[in-house]
């Protein structure tokens, strides 16, 4: 998987509580991801509801990537807690190698993008090779 990512399974699909995939990063830490391929903002309600699925999933951190943008409650909601937060613009940067999913190195530190010091994938490496599904 892209980034070194391990146990990656799709969840998505009626009754997925609230998430769409799971995975391992190379560091160890577990990640459950919430996809919304939408046109509108993705507001608080959906962050709630990905906070809530997290209980589901104990030593997991949560991150919202929207084909969209999010809305200022949206942020405000997620702000304080552990999720990340990734909209479109991001999440471009993200898919052409820009950027990596890694949390960051202090426990009270929020996981966040972080820019890669190594140039982007070539065209056919595009993609999250499964870890946001085809």
């Amino acid at each position: 998987m892209r980034e070194g990512f391990r146990k990656v399974h799709r969840v998505g699909g009626s009754g997925d509580g609230g998430v769409d995939v799971i995975g391992v990063a190379p560091s160890g830490h577990r990640f459950v991801i919430q996809c919304k391929r939408w046109s509108n903002s993705v507001g608080a309600p959906e962050v709630r509801n990905l906070l809530g699925a997290l209980h589901a999933y104990p030593g997991h951190r949560g991150v919202l990537v929207t084909t969209a943008r999010f809305t200022a409650p949206a942020t405000q909601c997620a702000s304080g807690t552990d999720l990340i937060l990734i909209d479109r613009a991001q999440l471009a940067a993200w898919l052409t190698g820009s950027f990596t999913l890694a949390p960051a190195a202090g426990l009270h530190d929020r996981p966040r993008l972080w820019r890669r010091s190594a140039p982007p994938p070539t065209d056919g490496q595009l993609g999250l090779g499964g870890v946001l599904g085809d």
